[in-house]
């Protein structure tokens, strides 16, 4: 019991980590693909931003209220993150 409370406050951190970079850094990311793509190409990035954004506090309450699986949850946000900077963060360092 304690050492599943433990892991779910140590995924929670991680979340809330994960957040912050996607608020402040994928931003960043973002203000460099409107200022070097085209328009259509910066709001998909923006729409991407914010399902990513959405998706944060959709995991914490399927960690704490819905006992969903810990490193299904984790890998999506991981494969989300990975696929944003791929798509998005490599466009902008290859100018």
């Amino acid at each position: 019991m304690v050492g599943g409370i433990l892991l779910n406050v140590l995924v929670t951190l991680l979340i809330v980590t994960s957040l912050a970079w996607t608020l402040f850094h994928w931003k960043v990311v973002l203000l460099g693909v409107q200022k070097n793509s085209s328009n259509s190409f910066y709001q998909l990035g923006r729409a991407a931003w914010w399902f990513i954004i959405f998706i944060h506090p959709v995991l914490l309450v399927g960690i704490w209220f819905l006992a969903l699986n810990l490193s299904i949850l984790i890998f999506c946000l991981i494969v989300m993150h990975g696929m944003f900077e791929r798509i998005f963060a490599t466009n902008i360092d290859a100018r």
